[in-house]
């Protein structure tokens, strides 16, 4: 992966710890890359997370959902109804599914 997209991942982890949302590194495929429930319950610090994405340059971010970060995430699969659902953010999936938050 070139530095240019390393660091702008990299950028929004700590962006989006300053902002008070608890941040971990994943794979491609989403899978956790450290022991991660302490998350849902303790912050990493920039320091901790400086040092993930020193161990795992290749990383994606991951926002830890609940009480920790103040966000619950609804999972709509793809063809599944939106209908009832409150005006809210949202976004596609890769599964052209939705996420509303």
């Amino acid at each position: 992966m070139d530095t240019i997209h390393q660091n702008t991942i990299l950028d929004s982890a700590l962006r989006y710890a300053e902002l008070g949302l608890s941040v971990i590194p994943v794979s491609r495929d989403k899978k956790p890359l450290i022991t991660w429930q302490r998350y849902k319950k303790e912050r990493a610090t920039r320091e901790q997370i400086l040092a993930w994405w020193k161990q795992f340059p290749d990383a994606n971010v991951a926002i830890v959902t609940g009480e920790i970060s103040g966000i619950v995430v609804i999972d709509v699969e793809k063809g599944g109804s939106i209908d009832d659902l409150p005006f809210t953010a949202r976004c596609r999936t890769g599964g052209n599914g939705w996420h509303y938050y």
